[in-house]
């Protein structure tokens, strides 16, 4: 399982953005390892309230961009990104592999 994001950024000077992790999972998890039952997947969240986020958030300029660009019209929480997580890991997504999850509040269909 994998992690990307709906806005890329440069983590520690890595930049993998969500195109080519969907890829790397689709090639990977579709194609290599479903042959022997291995599933591999990712999340894609957009913006989640935590104290890294926090700084950026509270520029209101900055806050407005970013709600303005999600639907549901707030950011996310941990807890739902971790409910996606938990989901792709248990046998309810038995037959999900080489897919990336977006928990983006419509984002990217925006």
């Amino acid at each position: 399982l994998a992690t990307s994001s709906t806005w890329p950024t440069r983590p520690m000077g890595i930049l993998l953005s969500t195109s080519s992790l969907k890829a790397w999972s689709a090639s990977i998890g579709a194609v290599e390892l479903a042959p022997q039952g291995v599933r591999v997947n990712a999340v894609a969240p957009t913006f989640i309230e935590t104290p890294m986020t926090a700084p950026m958030l509270a520029d209101q300029a900055f806050s407005d961009e970013v709600l303005s660009k999600i639907p549901m019209g707030r950011v996310g929480q941990v807890e739902e990104v971790a409910n996606a997580v938990l989901f792709l890991a248990s046998p309810a997504s038995s037959l999900v592999t080489g897919d990336s999850l977006k928990v983006d509040g419509g984002w990217t269909a925006h």
